[in-house]
């Protein structure tokens, strides 16, 4: 006498419904796109605090005729250059503008100002640093960094 074994449509039902939530909850994790904007922004901000002080005092280098902040800093220029990401660096000694770096689109200085989804994100810090050699001279440093690179999907 043989057994039989009976597979009930229920299973198959099961099986149906556990492969469809597989099937979409991979295609939902694929299509995201990782929004990097933001943290972009941060990143570049402090990678150009930690370029341009050291200990809280303002390197006297960054007023040499040929210093390049993109060098010091070791940063891509292509990114600069393609428009994905912007940075300003002001210096003021007793409210007056001594030095400004401007680099990428300059555009997004207004942009930074506007809501909405297409519009980069951007990242405004003002401190104060010391001059090394003369520590009652003071400098107000005001930086801008702004990203539009959305990042690809995961």
């Amino acid at each position: 006498m043989s057994d039989s074994t009976y597979i009930s449509p229920g299973l198959f039902i099961i099986l149906g419904i556990v492969s469809v939530g597989i099937v979409l909850s991979v295609i939902m994790f694929f299509s995201n796109i990782a929004d990097v904007r933001i943290e972009e922004s941060k990143s570049l901000l402090d990678r150009v605090v930690d370029t341009i002080s050291d200990n809280g005092y303002l390197k006297s280098e960054i007023f040499e005729e040929n210093y390049s902040l993109i060098e010091n800093a070791k940063l891509n220029n292509n990114l600069f250059a393609d428009g994905f990401i912007y940075l300003s660096l002001e210096i003021y000694k007793m409210n007056s503008k001594i030095k400004e770096i401007d680099v990428g689109d300059s555009d997004y200085k207004i942009q930074c100002r506007l809501k909405g989804k297409h519009y980069p994100r951007c990242y405004y810090k003002e401190f104060i640093l010391a001059d090394k050699n003369n520590p009652l001279e003071i400098y107000k440093i005001k930086i801008l960094t702004g990203s539009n690179n959305l990042g690809s999907s995961v």
